[in-house]
């Protein structure tokens, strides 16, 4: 198994339409640090609930030009928590998603999710996208929203590391 991957990085994959299918084993996702996506046309929801909580060592997530996905945090039926925990998550950078309408579903199933070391938060060409407050990710640094600095930073580092 997978149980040393720390960076996951997707891409031209047209006809991906989820990342798992079933239960995640915890140790395939905990030590995974760089999670990226590009050009995956037929994702809806990104990251299903049972693999977010796997995601304890995520400190970037970057998602660009998926044009179906709606969502980045998929709720699931069988939930047992209604809060969800990213420990480490520092980077959030979501570009060109026509069809993104919100973080994660917000019914009932899924009452917050929560980022503790949340730095940067980037949107982009995310027009159905309502940024969520900062707040709202309980963050104890002070988040910055569409910092252009820091994003030319992420993306020279994307860049001279992956490529694309």
């Amino acid at each position: 198994m997978m149980t040393n991957l720390r960076e996951l990085i997707l891409r031209d994959l047209w006809k991906l339409q989820e990342i798992w299918h079933g239960p995640a084993p915890h140790s395939v996702f905990r030590n995974l640090n760089i999670l990226a996506f590009r050009y995956c046309h037929k994702l809806k929801g990104l990251l299903p609930h049972h693999v977010v909580q796997c995601l304890l060592q995520l400190e970037h997530l970057w998602v660009e030009e998926c044009c179906s996905l709606n969502r980045v945090i998929e709720a699931s039926e069988q939930i047992e928590s209604q809060m969800i925990i990213i420990p480490r998550l520092k980077n959030i950078v979501l570009r060109r998603l026509p069809q993104l309408s919100g973080f994660y579903r917000s019914a009932a199933i899924v009452d917050h999710v929560e980022c503790p070391s949340l730095e940067h938060f980037y949107v982009d060409k995310c027009p159905q996208f309502s940024t969520p407050a900062t707040s709202d990710f309980h963050s104890r640094n002070q988040v910055q929203v569409n910092d252009e600095e820091q994003f030319i930073s992420l993306m020279r580092r994307k860049m001279d590391t992956y490529g694309f």
